[in-house]
């Protein structure tokens, strides 16, 4: 979808530059041809004008001859009572006749020049009637191819705004936080920036279920990120209580040996301390290398129960007053420190689905205590289920 959004923009403004251009000629032609029709129109209209001034004319000099002959008939008529001016009447008579047999020829001949003039006006004009509706329907197609191009430029302006927000949002919320500021997006292209956050989403997926797997931390090979999201988040608390497991152990160990080979040995004055007089160094010397051999047979995967002597019940207030406090998230520059999750903020409740998926995730992330009990015949620990 980035290809066919970010690709070859210049060409794509090219070719609406170019039907745009195609457009304004194809109207300045349109424009042209309008104006040659026009011209037509008042030329046809101006011939039929003078056609219909010439047939109106003839027709009065017809009527004017036709009053003509009826004024020399009457003439006649009263030449024939006299009988002097018979010859005179008879000779004015064929004159007329022959005179209005030339009116009769002319008077057809312009009855044939006008039907001839409107049949050529009535094809003049059937011929711009038919102009008229295929620049009409060229007008309309193009009118439609128009509007249907804007509307796919409009769609395209509205598909790169949309592109661009959310490259805005995705620079604002994946990238910067992986560490690509403007600066460093700049120096690749957008495929091959898309591609390097993906692998180092990848590899920081990769490096968690690693960890996790490592922590035997159940399906954390298999779960996806939001799980995997999920079992991170205990890590900081996990690691904490194996350090202080371990550590219990170690001393459960040397403390047990110690009182096996000394049944008399007083544990509360042993752990309270070392004695003023005794060098501290030269005791650190002397037991170099036997806290290895311990260490060895101590399984760190294994909880050990916190026992709290009442002795030490004031010092154990005062030492959870000092963890509450550098639990609480506080700034430095731009490091934070890290918070349990039992001190995480109480959500919104969730739905009966969120719930059933919150106890999954719960009940994935187990201690590495429970893995750790199944053991073969030999002692050796099994893999934790479900990996």
């Amino acid at each position: 979808m980035l290809n066919n959004a970010w690709g070859k923009p210049d060409s794509r403004t090219s070719e609406i530059q170019d039907f745009k251009k195609n457009i304004g000629q194809f109207c300045d032609q349109l424009i042209c041809k309008q104006k040659e029709q026009q011209a037509l129109h008042y030329e046809l209209h101006k011939n039929i004008a003078l056609q219909r001034r010439v047939t109106l004319s003839q027709a009065e000099n017809i009527r004017t001859l036709k009053d003509e002959n009826a004024e020399l008939a009457k003439q006649l008529a009263d030449a024939q009572g006299a009988s002097s001016s018979l010859a005179t009447a008879s000779t004015e008579l064929e004159n007329l006749r022959s005179s209005y047999q030339e009116l009769e020829t002319k008077l057809k001949e312009a009855e044939l020049k006008r039907e001839q003039a409107e049949k050529q006006l009535a094809e003049k004009n059937s011929e711009h009637i038919r102009e008229k509706g295929e620049l009409e329907l060229k007008k309309n197609a193009d009118s439609e191819t128009i509007r249907r191009q804007q509307k796919e430029l409009n769609g395209l302006r509205k598909f790169m705004e949309t592109a661009e927000q959310h490259w805005d949002l995705l620079n604002e919320n994946i990238l910067e936080p992986l560490g690509y500021p403007e600066q460093r997006r700049n120096l690749f292209p957008r495929d091959d920036l898309l591609q390097l956050a993906g692998d180092d989403c990848k590899d920081l997926i990769s490096a968690s279920r690693k960890i996790c797997h490592n922590l035997n931390i159940k399906r954390s090979r298999t779960c996806d990120v939001r799980k995997l999201i999920g079992k991170m988040d205990v890590l900081p608390e996990l690691v904490t209580d194996l350090q202080a497991s371990s550590a219990r152990g170690a001393a459960a160990m040397a403390l047990t040996m110690c009182l096996a080979h000394t049944p008399g040995l007083d544990l509360d004055e042993v752990t309270t301390g070392v004695p003023p007089d005794a060098d501290v160094g030269e005791l650190l010397d002397a037991v170099s290398g036997y806290d290895t051999r311990i260490a060895r047979r101590i399984r760190h995967e294994e909880f050990y129960d916190k026992v709290v002597l009442a002795a030490d019940e004031p010092l154990e207030v005062e030492l959870l007053k000092d963890l509450d406090a550098q639990a609480r998230p506080a700034e430095s520059g731009a490091e934070f420190t890290w918070t349990s999750s039992k001190d995480a903020p109480q959500e919104e409740p969730k739905t009966s689905t969120a719930a059933s998926e919150e106890k999954e995730s719960e009940e994935d992330v187990s201690s590495p205590a429970e893995g750790a009990k199944e053991q073969d015949p030999e002692g050796k620990t099994s893999p934790a289920k479900g990996e």
